[in-house]
């Protein structure tokens, strides 16, 4: 009787043993399922703000610029804003361009931001409004500044040309004219020192976003890879 008890006793350990360690398994697969299926939503988004970039170029020639600069010769407005134009229509009329991206009426629509505007890995950007895609503004980059970019001016291939990049811990808002700097840009990725590409799911990033071919992650690409599509001249 007492073997049989012992025997019974064992089995139900083993068995909560089972059923915990199952518990754990599908826990851990479906943190996985959520983390990829993020990062696809984050790769979507990319190239939705890439077809709106070349929607930009086919209306007025050119690529946007990095920012529209104020009176005061200032940084007043940002290339996300003006991509509303085909992305969020209705949003960018009610922006205004007299005033300052953080003037009066503006702020009003701070907290109206766009969904992909914000990888949804980046649970603090998102509730703050802040975005986790950038451009690269600098000499011999795709945005010098205020000044605008053709497609034929860039003498790479297209498809080797980054426009956009996704980073975290920036803390920029999402109408803020500010974005990534090529002279303090770490072209290490993840470089947790400098400002760089970096995502908050680096398994399946981070994302940049070419002209022409969509967005694709970098994590395999050498410093010097990504110094070279960063640039326009070969």
């Amino acid at each position: 009787m007492k073997r049989w008890r012992f025997i019974i006793g064992c089995c139900i350990i083993l068995m909560v043993i089972l059923i915990l360690g199952m518990s754990v398994f599908v826990r851990v697969k479906m943190q996985e399922h959520i983390i990829g299926m993020k990062a696809a939503i984050c790769s979507a988004s990319m190239r939705r703000i890439g077809r709106a970039m070349e929607c930009y170029h086919d209306k007025y020639g050119h690529l946007p610029p990095a920012y529209v600069v104020g009176p005061d010769g200032k940084p007043a407005h940002s290339w996300r804003v003006l991509l509303l134009e085909f992305l969020e229509p209705e949003l960018y009329h009610e922006y205004r361009f007299d005033e300052p991206w953080d003037g009066p009426n503006n702020r009003r629509l701070a907290d109206k931001m766009p969904f992909y505007y914000a990888c949804p890995a980046d649970s603090k950007a998102k509730r703050k409004r802040q975005t986790n895609y950038f451009v690269v503004v600098g000499p011999g980059t795709v945005f010098p500044g205020a000044q605008t970019v053709k497609l034929s001016d860039i003498q790479r291939p297209h498809e080797e040309t980054i426009l956009i990049v996704e980073a975290v811990g920036l803390g920029v808002h999402w109408m803020e004219p500010r974005d990534l700097d090529w002279e303090t840009l770490s072209v290490e990725v993840n470089d947790p020192t400098r400002p760089s590409i970096s995502s908050k799911h680096n398994r399946y990033g981070p994302f940049v976003c070419t002209i022409g071919r969509g967005s694709f992650r970098i994590n395999e690409l050498s410093p010097e890879r990504v110094r070279e599509m960063l640039l326009i001249a070969k």
